[in-house]
């Protein structure tokens, strides 16, 4: 067994199952949809942009699209937090929920540059 870390994903049995669902669902096309919404407040993209911090991450999303997937997660949340129709009748909760996952998801960016 290979396991190189406590979480779900950081093992070969976990890794391998992460990459079947997705390969055998339809839950990126799906979340892609979500992720575009132009609904009014803005609930599919917060939506969507939960599952992406939630599953967004290399072994559990597919690599080839690991990347432009989290610029548009992170494009949509920063949409989100600068439209005020959309921040309008939400709780407070809802912008420190927004700035938490965008800050999440940074840390998640490949480094810049080379030492």
């Amino acid at each position: 067994m290979g396991c190189w870390g406590d979480e779900p994903w950081e093992s070969d049995g976990g890794a391998d199952w992460f990459g079947d669902l997705m390969d055998k669902s339809s839950l990126r096309e799906y979340w892609r949809e979500g992720i575009a919404a132009e609904d009014d407040e803005g609930e599919v993209v917060f939506a969507a942009a939960w599952l992406f911090v939630q599953l967004g991450r290399v072994y559990i999303w597919p690599i080839r699209d690991f990347d432009a997937d989290l610029q548009a997660t992170l494009r949509a949340l920063h949409r989100l937090r600068e439209d005020e129709r959309m921040a309008e009748g939400q709780p407070v909760e809802w912008e420190r929920r927004i700035d938490g996952y965008i800050a999440e998801l940074e840390s998640r960016l490949p480094a810049s540059g080379s030492g």
